[in-house]
């Protein structure tokens, strides 16, 4: 009897290869998004307008919002790409989320400082977006 799986691929070594080339193409992409999102903050020691990227006043060993990470999640098959957690020592909300989303702390000295929304990765990813599926495209034909 002849044996039709022979004439065909090998769907281990596709699934393989396609895995290693979706890796790739969504490394390149949480690459993209991270320098975009870097180039989006400024230097400078004013405060931005709400609903502009936030302004970054520290520099040198300090950490700021500059220090933003990608990585693969090889469990959920995606790409994390993110800030540094800098956290208030007082405040239960990060610094991060607080400059993206907005919202309001309490202060040890018992104030609420509110902060309005000044968002930077979602409009990173934003920017982004339509590269993606030149990457991936890009992937398949090299596996």
């Amino acid at each position: 009897m002849f044996e039709f799986k022979g004439a065909f691929f090998d769907s281990a070594k596709v699934i393989k290869a396609m895995a290693t080339a979706d890796r790739k193409a969504q490394s390149k992409f949480g690459a993209y998004v991270r320098t975009r999102a870097r180039s989006l903050l400024r230097r400078r020691k004013k405060a931005s307008s709400p609903g502009s990227p936030p302004s970054v006043h520290a520099s040198g060993k300090y950490a700021t919002l500059k220090n933003v990470l990608f990585g693969y999640d090889v469990r959920s098959r995606s790409t994390i790409v993110g800030p540094v957690l800098l956290r208030n020592k007082s405040a239960k909300a990060s610094v991060p989320k607080l400059h993206e989303f907005g919202g309001s702390v309490l202060r040890p000295s018992g104030k609420t400082a509110r902060y309005p929304a000044r968002p930077f990765m979602a409009p990173a990813l934003a920017a982004e977006r339509p590269r993606f599926p030149n990457l991936f495209r890009a992937s398949l034909r090299a596996a």
